[in-house]
């Protein structure tokens, strides 16, 4: 029996299985359901109105832009560029030099290899960092973060951050608001 030619139209929007990128320079836009990426090569781009989905990248450098819903991201390898303007985006970075802009909603990070930069706009993040040196731009509204090794730089513009450091060297700058330090390791420096 063969199915109507609408049939499929939906499954290409509400997708039962996941997606495999191979190569090329491939452009994803996803409008509705729950999507799962998996990116296997370079300089994918994705666009995300809605729904849940869920990224793996493996290699290359790959643009993001969430504007709704949940997306859970989960970097390899490669200079992934994130911009997320709403929703409940969750991200594990594993290697690599990617890039987050934040607009709104609320975010959980771990970072557990590399030199991410964040820049914030709003909403309320977290933040675990494991590895690496990070780099913070905190513009607005409460972000927590919970720092376990070496090096990672924040600068916080606005807004009440929580900062719990265990381990390394950590440098903040905070600008404006209210700011909460818990240091549980050596070499601290803070500028208020």
């Amino acid at each position: 029996m063969v199915r109507p030619q609408h049939r499929v139209f939906v499954t290409l929007f509400h997708i039962a299985g996941p997606i495999h990128v191979l190569a090329g320079k491939p452009n994803f836009t996803v409008l509705a359901g729950k999507p799962d990426f998996t990116v296997l090569a370079r300089k994918p781009d994705f666009t995300i109105l809605a729904g849940k989905s869920n990224f793996m990248i493996l290699a290359g450098k790959s643009d993001f832009i969430v504007l709704a819903g949940k997306s859970n991201f989960t970097v390899l390898a490669g200079k992934p560029n994130f911009t997320v303007l709403a929703g409940k985006p969750n991200f594990t970075v594993l290697a690599g030099k990617p890039k987050f802009t934040f607009l709104a909603g609320k975010f959980n990070f771990m970072i557990l290899v590399g030199k991410p930069k964040f820049t914030f706009l709003a909403g309320n993040p977290e933040f675990t960092v494991l590895a690496g040196k990070s780099e913070f731009t905190v513009l607005a509204e409460k972000p927590k973060f919970t720092v376990l090794a070496r090096k990672p730089e924040f600068t916080v513009l606005a807004g009440n951050p929580d900062f719990t450091v265990l381990a390394g060297k950590s440098d903040f700058t905070v600008l404006a608001g209210k700011s909460n330090f818990t240091v549980l390791a050596e070499k601290l420096d803070f500028t208020i």
